[in-house]
């Protein structure tokens, strides 16, 4: 029978800080460690050891002595308590302020992953949710090893498997003569890539696979591109501060340029709901040495109707912007501040509460295929890459290029195709699930 070593630390005692939570898991690897500084005791069968926990671990100490979300619910699962305290326990995770929590609980799982058998039992279930409940109650699983069961609930109930970085092609360079490219978008209408070349003040059609032509000049300095839910185009124009709707006339409607009547500082990238809402990014990239009149950067929320919301006063240079297949989250990319942070989205389109997503290397634009999985680009180790992580915000991996990418997003005949825009560079990258 596999062993298990809890262990509260109690309040007032020394220990290492704990790991940040979006940390890739090993796994590889038959430990899981949520902070730990205690030595082992030896090995004792399970169910004596959740014994002792009870005594020990309670959801309240869960709540009130870990220092995140995802070290509440590793210590959640480690309770030697029945199946449903276990889920009251975690349900109660998210939404909790732990900023002022002691972060004095620590657990070390030790588990062989999939011991007792694989988590097919609970990943085939017909939902996130009741995959998480199976995780839950199943008595294969204890401690750690219930916390790798519900991170594989991402796919349930998906009609896409878990992506494997195998699954992904590599780069293919389709051009190299750009001044600042960016804003890659798909028309499916006429099967042809837009994307801006922002110092060119441009934007440009390219036929694939190399043939280049001018969309629209002078552009605004235009970023970020997207499709309105009636087929337009919509335009962060960097350079004339405001995000715009091109008809198919080319006639031009201002969508928003000021905020309180005063200009925006530089809309950067565009996403755009199911019902039509609008959510654009306002860092200061484009204003140059000018100081900004707001002073401050930002999120904002354009609804159907016209009404423009500040929903979202954020450092970091709020960058590049994705929507999740369900519509409940905006991830957010803070490029300066090397973060990416997620958004609930309520029912009325507001940002609700931040998460911590994910954390990497000047993070830029990003993309998502329909199974939720995040294309993010930036750098790793200092060199340009597109880094691919889950739908919960664990790494699977990157894919290198030559230029540092800017932006991403899918299209091609399937839907298929990642089109990077880097700088002087445009790359396509084939994937197995088509974007959203």
């Amino acid at each position: 029978m596999r062993t298990i070593l809890a262990v509260l630390l109690l309040l007032g005692c020394s220990s290492p800080p704990p790991p940040a939570a979006d940390s890739p898991v090993d796994a590889g690897s038959d430990v899981a460690v949520l902070e730990t500084n205690a030595d082992a005791t030896g090995d004792a069968p399970v169910d004596a050891l959740l014994d002792t926990t009870a005594a020990a671990l309670d959801p309240q100490a869960c709540l009130l002595h870990t220092a995140s979300e995802a070290q509440c619910k590793d210590c959640c699962d480690c309770l030697g308590a029945a199946c449903a305290d276990v889920i009251a326990c975690r349900d109660a995770c998210p939404g909790h302020d732990f900023s002022g929590n002691d972060g004095s609980v620590s657990v070390q799982a030790t588990t062989i992953l999939g011991a007792n058998g694989d988590y097919g039992t609970c990943t085939s279930a017909a939902s996130p949710e009741a995959c998480k409940a199976c995780c839950d109650c199943d008595g294969h699983y204890a401690c750690g090893d219930k916390a790798h069961c519900r991170d594989a609930c991402v796919t349930a109930g998906s009609p896409w498997p878990a992506l494997q970085m195998t699954q992904i092609g590599a780069p293919v360079l389709l051009l190299s003569a750009q001044k600042f490219a960016e804003g890659p978008l798909w028309l499916p209408k006429v099967g042809a890539l837009l994307f801006s070349d922002v110092d060119a003040d441009t934007i440009f059609r390219l036929e694939l696979p190399s043939t280049t032509s001018v969309y629209r000049t002078p552009s605004g300095h235009a970023n970020g591109l997207a499709l309105a839910k009636d087929g337009s185009l919509l335009v962060c124009e960097q350079g004339a501060r405001r995000v715009t709707r091109v008809a198919d006339d080319a006639s031009v409607t201002v969508l928003a340029d000021k905020w309180q009547g005063k200009p925006l500082n530089s809309p950067n990238d565009v996403v755009v709901a199911g019902d039509g809402t609008l959510y654009f990014s306002d860092p200061t990239y484009g204003l140059g040495n000018t100081p900004s009149d707001l002073g401050f950067t930002g999120v904002y929320r354009l609804t159907p109707s016209g009404t423009l919301a500040l929903d979202a006063q954020l450092d970091g240079q709020p960058n590049g912007l994705g929507l999740t297949p369900d519509g409940k989250s905006l991830l957010v990319a803070l490029t300066t501040a090397n973060k990416i942070v997620a958004f609930d989205v309520g029912k009325s389109g507001q940002l609700g509460k931040q998460h911590s997503f994910f954390t990497m290397e000047a993070p830029d634009g990003m993309a998502m295929d329909q199974a939720g999985n995040v294309y993010v680009a930036g750098l790793e180790g200092g060199k340009g890459a597109v880094v691919v992580l889950n739908p919960i915000g664990k790494r699977i991996g990157s894919i290198l290029l030559a230029h540092q990418p800017t932006n991403c997003g899918f299209g091609g005949v399937d839907g298929k195709t990642l089109f990077v825009t880097a700088r002087e560079a445009v790359y396509r990258i084939d994937t197995p699930i088509p974007g959203l």
